[in-house]
């Protein structure tokens, strides 16, 4: 089994022994599923969502095979997230990444290009005040092992201060080993709104 170091993890056996909701958050850093394999060996029931397939084939195998690691998992969309939410409202422990491209989400410098975030796990935490976890599973020179990393969680404050915390971990973990980060879509798109000393100035 994969041992769970770090600062956090005290935080979050206390969080669990309480029954308040715990948000583990992270970016996509070598096989996030090794870190909810491990908390549920721990005894923590990880839910997460997912992006169904259109496969509908290959989405049945691939929703049982992430069920299968911990607790319930929830399809994107509207009536998933009202069962992810409802979840997590009776003290549910989750797992939101927070590096994903969302369109409708806000603009961040991220690795030193604008790219639109999701607040959401920030958002969660707030509205159900859970205790919102980064973490990391690096894994390690064999292959086969990970290195969990708990880290101490981010103060509750407004959701833009809370995602930048988060974003300036992970930025700080690319630029430690880029090769952990897993990242194989466009994370930067759109065309952010003109700072104000990039405005066009009137004539």
């Amino acid at each position: 089994t994969h041992q769970i170091e770090g600062p956090g993890r005290a935080a979050a056996r206390a969080a669990q022994e309480a029954g308040r909701p715990i948000i583990f958050s992270s970016g996509h850093w070598s096989n996030h599923e090794a870190t909810r394999t491990a908390l549920d060996l721990a005894g923590f029931s990880v839910g997460a969502i997912y992006n169904p397939m259109k496969n509908q084939y290959f989405n049945q195998h691939y929703v049982e095979s992430i069920t299968d690691v911990s607790g319930p998992v929830f399809p994107r969309g509207r009536d998933g997230m009202r069962d992810f939410l409802q979840f997590l409202s009776k003290g549910g422990h989750a797992f939101l990444l927070h590096d994903v491209y969302f369109a409708k989400g806000q603009w961040f410098d991220f690795l030193g290009r604008p790219a639109k975030t999701a607040v959401s796990a920030a958002q969660i935490a707030l509205r159900f005040d859970a205790l919102l976890i980064p973490y990391f599973n690096t894994r390690q020179p064999d292959g086969t092992r990970f290195k969990i990393e708990l880290l101490e969680p981010i103060p509750h404050s407004d959701p833009a201060q809370m995602t930048r915390a988060l974003m300036d971990l992970l930025e700080d973990r690319i630029a430690q080993d880029p090769g952990q980060w897993l990242w194989v879509h466009r994370r930067w798109k759109g065309t952010p709104p003109a700072r104000p000393s990039e405005a066009p100035q009137p004539q």
